[in-house]
Order: structure tokens, then sequence, then C-alpha cells
């Protein structure tokens, strides 16, 4: 949902480029309410998520749990997956379970599969690979996909797969800066 909530809002700036002037000056009244609920549940995320350093994960999760599940999970997507790891063991199962089913589906899995992992190893940091690309993709068109993903997540290594999604080889972006788009 942070990731959502965010490029949710992205596409409501562009798209309405009069509500952009609008939303951003003092006078806010005037906005339709998905909007001005999508402007509050924003600055809303963007203040929790730094703060939730400084507590415990057992404090920090019951501090959340004051939020909307949709708060809850947009701030958990922003999160490191360590610190999202011992939150979620933090939350009472019914808490944990709402959060499970208001994230997608890719998060949910990946959530729980971390969280068969032991703390303190690596498994419970992993993260869904996003750069996937085919050996046969040229640099021109991998450049493009990645132009849509760096807008989601920063995003350092590319991976090459075949097409039963066995890794065949890692590619860095730096190489694709220097390679020529018809290669």
């Amino acid at each position: 949902v942070g990731r959502r909530l965010v490029a949710l809002l992205e596409e409501e700036r562009r798209n309405c480029q009069h509500k952009r002037k609008f939303i951003s000056s003092p006078a806010m009244n005037a906005t339709d309410p998905q909007t001005e609920q999508l402007m509050k549940d924003e600055n809303q995320v963007r203040e929790l998520v730094p703060r939730i350093n400084q507590y415990s994960p057992g404090d920090a999760a019951e501090m959340l749990t004051s939020f909307r599940i949709e708060i809850i999970v947009s701030v958990l997507e922003l999160l490191n997956p360590g610190v999202r790891q011992s939150l979620l063991e933090n939350f009472s199962d019914e808490i944990r379970q709402k959060i499970l089913q208001e994230t997608s589906a890719e998060n949910r899995l990946q959530w729980n599969r971390n969280a068969q992992f032991p703390e303190g190893t690596v498994g419970r940091l992993m993260e869904p690979p996003l750069a996937i690309f085919r050996p046969d993709a040229t640099i021109a068109q991998t450049i493009e996909k990645l132009r849509l993903l760096v807008k989601k997540a920063f995003i350092v290594y590319g991976f090459v797969t075949d097409d039963a999604g066995k890794l065949l080889g890692i590619v860095a972006m730096r190489e694709l800066a220097l390679g020529k788009g018809d290669q």
C-alpha cells in the first residue's frame, strides 16, 4: 500500500495539473475528499517511517496499532526488511492477519517466507527481486523497463533469468549505463 499510495498520489498529481496547484495551496478545502484523504495518509506515513526506529519493535508495533490498517501496511512497506519482520512479530495475531490481508499478494508471500528464517539470518532480510530481465533483451529495452522500476525502488543490480525463472546471471546498472542501446 505504501508504494501504491505514493504511486497513486503521483498519478493523481500528474493527471490533474490544476489540482496539483490547488493541493499545494493553503486553501485545501475545495479538493475532493479522496485526494484530501490521500494527502493526509501520505503525510502520516512520511512522519511515521522515521519515528519507527526510535522505538523498540514492541513499542513501535503498539504505537502503530492506533492507526488504520492501510497506514500500518504503508509504513511496513517502506521499512527495511529486518525492521519490518521484527515489527510483524510484535503485532497481535489479529492485527498481523489484517496486515497480511491488506498488503499485496507478493508482499504477503515474501513476508511469510522471511518469517520462517531465524532472527539474525539473511533469509529474514530478503525482498522479492524487481529488476528481472530476459537474456535476449537489448540494453535499450532493459533501460526502458528500469525507468519504470526505479520510480518504485532503488535498484543496483538486474537479474537475468531463463523461462523457468532460473538465475542465469547478474548485471550491474553501471554496465547498462555504459553499454550501447542496441546491444
